[in-house]
């Protein structure tokens, strides 16, 4: 005896619907940037990026030191830069050097030669 084919389609339903709540929820939470040295939780990525364009540098910022929201404030080193050089840090340990930054994705020569006036490694 042959089995009926079974009607999946109700289901198949509920689950995009679910998939489409979780997306919405998720887009909701984008705009909470966590680190593991620092909570950002009050600020879009439109208004860090904005906000830390507005501040100038009036000191080298320590890259073995400083947290998401300090490296923004540098030209070009947006939050995604900024998440990968700390992320380099906490794998690597500490940078020895300005020119070290070469080895984090995202930076390269020229992104290096425009940054290396702002940063130390002391």
């Amino acid at each position: 005896m042959k089995e009926p084919k079974y009607d999946y389609s109700r289901e198949d339903s509920l689950f995009n619907k679910a998939q489409l709540k979780v997306n919405e929820l998720l887009n909701k939470n984008a705009e909470k940037i966590v680190d593991s040295n620092t909570k950002l939780s009050h600020f879009s990525k439109d208004k860090l990026h904005k906000r830390s364009k507005q501040k100038h540098i009036n000191k080298k910022i320590n890259i073995n030191t400083a947290n998401i929201s300090t490296l923004t404030k540098i030209s070009g080193i947006g939050i995604k830069t900024a998440q990968k050089i700390i992320e380099f840090r906490n794998l690597k340990g500490r940078f020895n050097s300005v020119d070290e930054l070469l080895n984090v994705k995202g930076i390269g020569k020229v992104k290096l030669s425009r940054i290396k006036k702002y940063v130390t490694t002391e």
